[in-house]
């Protein structure tokens, strides 16, 4: 029973730390108060340009599929996450990034940021 309950704390926990906060936004904000990223690869559908932002895995032991996942659009805005990319397959069929290139975080906070009005 301890060991159930342990279990669901830490899941709990990963779980908690892998949602953004409400007031965080757009993605230079979230570099600032989110885990860094393991990967973040830049891709394109019907004709938008998208950053897929993966966070880190949780802990083996919790038996996650895949890392929290975040989508910002061109002007960096958060439009959708899923905490754990391998239970959602939905998830990656609505995005589809497959084989798309990897970029460093200084370079998505270059093109992925606010427009200019």
């Amino acid at each position: 029973m301890l060991a159930l309950s342990l279990d669901l704390w830490l899941d709990h926990s990963h779980h908690k730390q892998s949602t953004p906060p409400e007031e965080v936004q757009t993605l230079e904000r979230f570099a600032e108060v989110m885990p860094p990223p393991q990967f973040l690869q830049s891709f394109q559908r019907n004709e938008n340009k998208y950053l897929l932002w993966a966070g880190p895995s949780a802990p083996w032991y919790l038996l996650h599929s895949g890392p929290p996942t975040y989508i910002f659009d061109d002007s960096g805005r958060l439009i959708d996450w899923t905490p754990d990319r391998g239970d959602t397959p939905t998830f990656d069929k609505k995005w589809g990034w497959e084989d798309t290139p990897f970029i460093p975080l200084d370079e998505a906070k270059s093109r992925f940021k606010p427009r200019v009005r």
